[in-house]
């Protein structure tokens, strides 16, 4: 008595259906009742549920026939795995100009913070972060991009700015589309985090904006000290830590009382 199907099925079913009630009805009169309670019984739930056609990515829409004659709406199995919105975790730090082992340790570190986020149902947006080339590599340029910002980066930008900037035309249209991306991930994420082992300007202007839009933010760095002007900061929005023994059950800390702070 459990069947899925898709819009198309539905309309299928629905008019064949129909089609048999209209065939027993003319058949013969002692019919009629049994016919009308037949198309009824199915066509009263159909249209008295709210209806999702295919144009709603994620979901399928079951029904239960007969024995209980209801449609349902249920996410598919890719939108149950994609993450929620409030699941996203901003994670930064030191980009370009390091050596190959520093490349690796930031890399190595990210691997191990986001793996524990996954542990408490976060995903890390930390794609630039782990690719290692990038870190490596003072003039490597970041390819992924997604078109959207690509598109919020207009030649009219391009050349408003060009004066004041050092960057070629080209590179410039990347770096302008770099910090609209950055500044949509910082607004949507949950909270945000950085490995500040390193010195990085980009850091530092991304952990300021974050604060400034209010948002919880968690910096770390192992074995190398904060800058003061960091640690200074003078409300508790701001955690921060060594990443050694201590450091998992201080994150641990923090995201709680991100939770906690999310559902008052």
């Amino acid at each position: 008595c459990h069947e899925s199907f898709s819009h198309r099925d539905t309309e299928e079913k629905l008019f064949s259906l129909l089609r048999a009630s209209v065939a027993i009805f003319f058949h013969g009169k002692e019919d009629i009742f049994f016919s009308f309670v037949l198309f009824v019984s199915f066509v009263v739930p159909f249209f008295s549920e709210p209806f999702a056609t295919p144009s709603l990515a994620g979901v399928t829409i079951e029904s239960k026939g007969p024995c209980s004659p209801a449609i349902v709406v249920r996410p598919s199995a890719s939108a149950r795995n994609a993450p929620m919105k409030d699941s996203v975790v901003f994670y930064g730090a030191s980009v370009t100009s390091r050596s190959k082992s520093q490349a690796r340790e930031i890399v190595d570190r990210a691997i191990h913070v986001c793996g524990l986020l996954r542990n408490y149902g976060f995903q890390c947006q930390a794609d630039v972060v782990l690719d290692d080339k990038l870190h490596s590599h003072s003039s490597a340029s970041i390819s992924n991009i997604p078109q959207r910002f690509l598109k919020l980066s207009t030649q009219e930008q391009v050349q408003k700015l060009h004066d004041f900037r050092v960057s070629p035309t080209q590179e410039l249209h990347k770096e302008i589309a770099c910090y609209y991306w950055g500044l949509d991930s910082l607004r949507n994420a949950h909270f945000c985090l950085w490995d500040l082992t390193y010195p990085s300007t980009g850091a530092g202007f991304e952990l300021a904006t974050a604060l400034t839009l209010g948002k919880k933010c968690f910096c770390f760095s192992q074995g190398t000290r904060i800058s003061s002007t960091v640690s200074g900061y003078p409300l508790n929005s701001l955690t921060l830590a060594h990443y050694g023994d201590e450091f998992e059950s201080k994150l641990s800390a923090f995201i709680q009382g991100c939770r906690e702070t999310s559902t008052d």
